[in-house]
């Protein structure tokens, strides 16, 4: 069952406990959280990626095939900088252009902020990488974002 059909009372547990988890976790630790999400909400048609020596993860950290959506995450530890946000989303988009020829299997990119909501420089960025690159969508998630994809498509059970 999905979380979208329970009680508001259900709902209300899996986001206070949610959003805890996303507050307690930095790094990796948030990827491997934003993975176990995505794996709730999406089954086999998300899959996470792992990094492979010099060429690390190529800017995507997770890739949802049927979409052709490629996600980047930053969990900064131990507190979120504007400055260090922008040139890991620069960074990332970069790789996941030359890696993933958009948009033939890259059709939008989603970089994931382990932060409330996006910050208005990181939205800017996005519109200026989409002028940049037309037909590939770019964008932010702040875990609000991944808060209600959780609570809207989510099965239960996880």
């Amino acid at each position: 069952a999905r979380l979208a059909d329970a009680p508001d009372w259900v709902r209300n547990y899996y986001r206070l406990r949610l959003d805890i988890e996303f507050r307690s976790v930095r790094g990796e630790a948030f990827q491997r959280l934003f993975d176990k999400v995505m794996r709730s909400i999406h089954g086999s048609d998300y899959r996470p990626t792992a990094s492979l020596g010099a060429r690390g993860d190529e800017g995507c950290d997770g890739w949802l095939s049927s979409r052709k959506i490629v996600f980047a995450c930053y969990g900064p530890d131990p507190y979120f900088k504007l400055a260090s946000a922008l040139s890991k989303m620069n960074d990332d988009f970069a790789k996941a252009v030359a890696a993933w020829a958009a948009p033939s299997r890259m059709r939008e990119w989603i970089f994931v902020i382990n932060y409330p909501a996006p910050q208005p420089r990181l939205l800017q960025r996005c519109a200026d990488l989409e002028a940049q690159h037309p037909g590939l969508t770019a964008r932010v998630w702040g875990r609000q974002d991944i808060l209600e994809q959780f609570l809207l498509w989510g099965r239960r059970s996880t």
